[in-house]
């Protein structure tokens, strides 16, 4: 793994411990933004201690991209364009690390700068959260669309245990 993949995956664990490409996995067939994952999020087993918690904040740009800023706390978190996609009725995000206060900006084609995350919403405010499986990132972004399309294909063994973030109160 390149010293750059490593740097994302440590300074962004849920969201780029999984697999990284050069190019985007998907060119085509994003969808309209949705105001309902828009907000700040915490994953829920870090509730307790909300002075440790990693906050991930993410804001609507237009009709077709998000920005999201995790962990948003803290001065090495990552911004990321985000565009939602609906692939076999489930949503997924495909991210784009665009840089940081120490690593900006992140120029794509440059560094593995791209990802993909399977969001589920669940009630109360909830999301489940699942980032691509890391064993992929040796597939092409072409192979890995064609698997997430293939109706035959498991999303579970496509991305890892999803993580449960809970929108924070504008209260």
């Amino acid at each position: 793994m390149k010293a750059t993949s490593l740097l994302f995956c440590v300074v962004i664990p849920l969201l780029l411990a999984s697999c990284l490409f050069k190019d985007p996995v998907f060119t085509e067939g994003f969808i309209k933004t949705d105001d309902s994952i828009v907000g700040v999020w915490v994953m829920e087993e870090e509730m307790a201690d909300m002075e440790k918690a990693d906050l991930a904040a993410c804001f609507k740009v237009d009709d077709s991209h998000y920005i999201l800023h995790y962990p948003a706390q803290k001065k090495d978190g990552m911004y990321f364009d985000a565009q939602p996609l609906k692939v076999r009725d489930r949503e997924l995000l495909q991210v784009r690390a665009l840089g940081s206060l120490k690593d900006r900006p992140v120029r794509a084609g440059d560094k593995e700068v791209f990802t993909l995350i399977w969001i589920e919403k669940l009630a109360a405010g909830k999301l489940n959260v699942r980032p691509l499986n890391g064993k992929l990132e040796k597939k092409a972004p072409a192979e890995l669309r064609k698997m997430i399309e293939d109706p035959g294909s498991d999303w579970n063994e496509l991305f890892v245990e999803a993580k449960v973030f809970k929108r924070i109160s504008k209260e």
